[in-house]
């Protein structure tokens, strides 16, 4: 907002005042007060779910090929197609498929698996997230679908991305 206050031709004094507790911009026409955050921030700590358990690891290489394979397969006239993850505790694999049409798309690659876990996600917002980890592996977490999915990158312990999941009944699924 600042930015654009300082681009406008009109205004031709703009004051800038700051104290411990606010911001204030003033022009000839405008003025603009805020109180300043008080705390660290953000506490991201205590909005995020403790992990759950039902987690995957996972080559971040394949399952960006898994996902982009059924992102082909998905009906254009959808509107923002889903992509399903399941995994059990007692096999290493992780099933991909076409969220709702899971015998039209479907793919299973390896993984390390712990508890179980069923995530519908938006396949375009998961691919923007895979794209920005650096790392070979990738490690997705998840409560259940109500829950978020959290995401980190094993290879960079600062990096955690949250992808919220999309609602999708896996026993009501239609085949082909």
């Amino acid at each position: 907002m600042i930015i654009r206050l300082l681009s406008d031709k009109r205004n031709e004094r703009i004051v800038l005042r700051r104290s411990a507790t606010l911001l204030a911009v003033e022009t000839t026409t405008f003025t603009f007060m805020s109180k300043l955050v008080d705390a660290d921030f953000p506490t991201y700590e205590y909005i995020l779910a403790p992990l759950s358990g039902n987690a995957i690891t996972v080559e971040r290489k394949s399952l960006m090929r898994s996902v982009a394979r059924i992102a082909a397969v998905a009906d254009p006239q959808v509107k923002a197609p889903l992509v399903g993850l399941s995994w059990q505790p007692d096999e290493p694999l992780l099933r991909v498929c076409l969220a709702g049409w899971p015998d039209a798309a479907a793919d299973v690659i390896a993984a390390e698996t712990s508890g179980t876990g069923r995530v519908a996600l938006r396949i375009s917002q998961f691919v923007e997230l895979l794209d920005e980890i650096q790392g070979q592996r990738v490690h997705l977490d998840t409560n259940g679908n109500p829950g978020p999915v959290l995401v980190t990158d094993l290879d960079d312990p600062d990096y955690l991305a949250v992808q919220t999941p999309c609602s999708w009944p896996f026993e009501k699924s239609r085949a082909a």
